[in-house]
């Protein structure tokens, strides 16, 4: 049974992965070609150089949001442009997607009851767990991670805060006694 390679197929792959796959595409296509032989249609040569660019498509958008083919046409076409009308060289800019969220601000928190705090550094903490734990997280997912990462942190900050008494002088009571000379560690 063969499978097929395609661009679906390189998406379960980690950016390591993917990386070292092209690596070692590129590397045995450079000794084909320093034996003195000719790399043909379809022949195992042929087969890991598609399978790199494949390869290399995927970390592309995963890094970009972009599809790298249509990105590649874009250069291609402002290239034959320059050519045809002179002037100033094209520039190539990669277009990079953002995610439009920002991190909540820390009073955001402030009117939420103990266990809706709780549960809000729970909920965004899960979320990062879970497009972390994503082998191959796409960049807009781990943009998402990033901002969802800060809010649990606040939230969390937040409650601690609150269970401590609400002062950062409050915590620091908390934890002397927690890790105080007669206190005990987990081990």
């Amino acid at each position: 049974m063969s499978k097929v390679i395609n661009k679906a197929y390189f998406e379960s792959f980690s950016n390591a992965a993917l990386m070292l796959l092209s690596f070692e595409a590129v590397m045995d296509a450079i000794e084909v070609v320093s034996d003195g032989a000719k790399i043909r249609e379809y022949d195992e040569t042929y087969v890991g150089l598609v399978g790199a660019s494949l390869a290399l498509s995927v970390l592309f958008e995963r890094q970009t949001g972009n599809d790298a083919s249509v990105v590649c046409g874009e250069h291609l076409e402002q290239e034959r442009r320059h050519l045809l009308e002179g002037g100033e060289p094209p520039t190539f800019s990669i277009p990079i997607v953002n995610t439009l969220r920002e991190p909540l601000r820390p009073e955001v928190f402030d009117h939420l009851t103990t266990l809706q705090l709780a549960s809000a550094s729970f909920n965004y903490a899960d979320k990062v767990f879970e497009t972390i734990s994503n082998h191959s997280p796409q960049a807009l997912e781990m943009a998402e991670a990033r901002v969802s990462s800060l809010d649990a942190v606040t939230a969390l900050r937040s409650l601690v805060l609150r269970l401590a008494g609400g002062s950062l002088t409050d915590l620091a009571g908390h934890v002397t006694k927690i890790t105080g000379a007669g206190s005990e560690t987990l081990q």
